[in-house]
């Protein structure tokens, strides 16, 4: 009892503290403080989805290893509800942030209009939190659930795309990227990686699931930078107005630098710390890369989504983007890396 009371109260002070950094930055710069939200957003929502991944993925290719993974990448569910209150406001408020409303090109409005936009995201999103929370509860139950494992992981696939093109792609109504769905959710399932790997750095005693997942982590790095590189050296090589000025944008000293940070912590940490197999066994280096790999993609949907909104830094991003952590982790447990959330 005084566990579950330490834990409520945990979660209301992140709560609490979350909606008044929210409110903080919202009172500076509303424009900027949706960037920073929907930033946030797609960063939780996406890594909670991809550690469930983990467990789908490794269904269908019938392995086992991570079974010893499965309440530590459940606990997600328990951050849904709370993924879908946030998308129901950034729908209902998409008139305060989106640029698209009014200055989308008119070959485009039969998709970037309000209406629309409603239906797909959140029937989309119903649909795939309804078989993440399916697939979850026949994991913990100790069932097979391959067929419902597949069927998450293609509308996974398909739903992250439309979330990337309505959240991320949508903000310059004339950039056009064909890899920024596939750079979505692969990064939301190398997010999952990375918290797979911080439940498996805490169970010291099991080398062989740190190697496993140390390799899984290692090899979504280094995919990760091969899409970011892919879609750079095709917009540079191209230098097409329509797809360069997305990135003029965030040539700017400071955007600059944080998407250097960002390529740091995310690629050339993990790929040069956990290279060996003795790296990647040895749970302190694992947690180490895994915590940058996850800083490293918050700050990277901030690099995407803010410019879009802010035409250069502001606390008013990081603060309402700290706040969206806040609130959309306080559902999560302290203990959420090796204990089981409920399923129901």
């Amino acid at each position: 009892m005084t566990d579950t009371r330490a834990r409520t109260a945990k979660g209301w002070l992140f709560a609490g503290g979350g909606i008044a950094l929210l409110g903080a930055g919202f009172a500076m710069s509303a424009r900027a403080a949706f960037g920073g939200l929907v930033a946030t957003w797609l960063f939780v929502t996406g890594a909670a989805l991809g550690s469930l991944i983990v467990l789908a993925a490794s269904e269908i290719a019938e392995g086992r290893w991570a079974d010893r993974l499965v309440p530590a990448c459940s606990a997600g569910i328990r951050l849904l509800p709370w993924s879908f209150g946030g998308l129901v406001v950034l729908v209902a408020a998409s008139a305060r942030w989106a640029p698209w409303p009014e200055s989308a090109p008119a070959d485009h409005r039969w998709w970037l209009n309000v209406p629309f936009f409603a239906v797909r995201s959140l029937l989309g999103a119903a649909v795939l939190f309804g078989l993440a929370r399916a697939y979850a509860r026949r994991r913990l139950e100790g069932t097979p659930a391959k067929r419902i494992a597949i069927a998450f992981c293609l509308s996974f696939v398909i739903v992250l795309t439309l979330w990337a093109l309505d959240f991320v792609l949508a903000m310059d109504p004339t950039w056009s990227d064909a890899l920024i769905g596939a750079f979505y959710f692969m990064s939301s399932f190398l997010g999952g990686a990375a918290i797979a790997s911080l439940a498996a750095s805490v169970r010291p005693e099991d080398g062989d699931l740190r190697h496993d997942i140390g390799k899984l982590l290692f090899g979504l790095a280094v995919f990760w930078a091969y899409l970011g590189w892919a879609q750079f050296l095709t917009i540079w090589y191209g230098n097409l107005p329509d797809e360069t000025e997305f990135l003029v944008v965030r040539h700017a000293a400071v955007w600059q630098t944080l998407g250097l940070v960002c390529v740091a912590l995310i690629f050339v940490g993990p790929f040069t710390g956990l290279m060996r197999e003795s790296a990647k066994r040895n749970p302190k280096l694992l947690r180490v890369g895994a915590s940058a790999v996850l800083l490293g993609l918050w700050l990277s949907f901030q690099w995407l989504v803010v410019p879009s909104l802010s035409s250069s830094p502001s606390a008013a991003s990081v603060l309402a983007g700290l706040g969206a952590l806040g609130i959309l982790l306080a559902p999560l447990p302290g203990d959420a890396l090796v204990s089981s959330p409920a399923a129901g």
